[in-house]
């Protein structure tokens, strides 16, 4: 928040440089699970780390912090439309003022701004890191890259996806359903 105008956001440098570097390494074909590794390999420290150190008084549900980085974390990041320029507010509500306890909102409930602050990541790199999440990137067990059909081919049939099989040096695809 910034100091002389409570309902602005100004971006951290720091904390930028980092999420600015989790957007280019994942639209570059980085896994989240790789992504994860290179910022544990960097010593940098993960968000409630980070938190702790610049002495904020921020408390996450669980157990302490090991300050260690996951793909959960980095999938977060990848889905947080903040770091576009755009606030989001009222995905959760408390069930009642008795009852502590938080329900999720539907999407169509939910309060979208854009442009309420300077975006960290520029809106076309989060739109296609957006779109590389809702397709399905995994890779095979000592692949570096991703395949040119993952996430692509689907079955004419129960529309389900297609595995890629090899015999004989040759590659074909087929429904895992069959």
């Amino acid at each position: 928040k910034d100091p002389q105008d409570k309902n602005s956001l100004i971006p951290d440098p720091e904390a930028a440089r980092v999420v600015g570097e989790i957007f280019q390494w994942y639209t570059q074909g980085m896994g989240k699970g790789a992504i994860a590794g290179r910022l544990n390999q960097a010593g940098e420290p993960n968000p409630t780390a980070y938190k702790a150190r610049q002495g904020s008084n921020y408390r996450r549900p669980g157990g302490a912090s090991d300050g260690l980085w996951s793909a959960a974390t980095v999938g977060r990041i990848l889905q947080n439309p903040v770091y576009a320029g755009t606030l989001v507010q009222g995905r959760q509500r408390v069930v009642s003022y008795k009852v502590h306890q938080t329900v999720e909102v539907p999407r169509e409930g939910w309060y979208v701004v854009e442009g309420t602050h300077p975006p960290i990541v520029p809106p076309a790199l989060f739109r296609r890191a957006q779109d590389l999440a809702r397709r399905d990137t995994r890779r095979a067990p000592g692949r570096g890259e991703v395949h040119l059909f993952a996430g692509l081919l689907r079955c004419a049939d129960c529309g389900k996806a297609m595995s890629r099989k090899t015999a004989r040096n040759l590659a074909y695809y087929t429904c895992s359903t069959y």
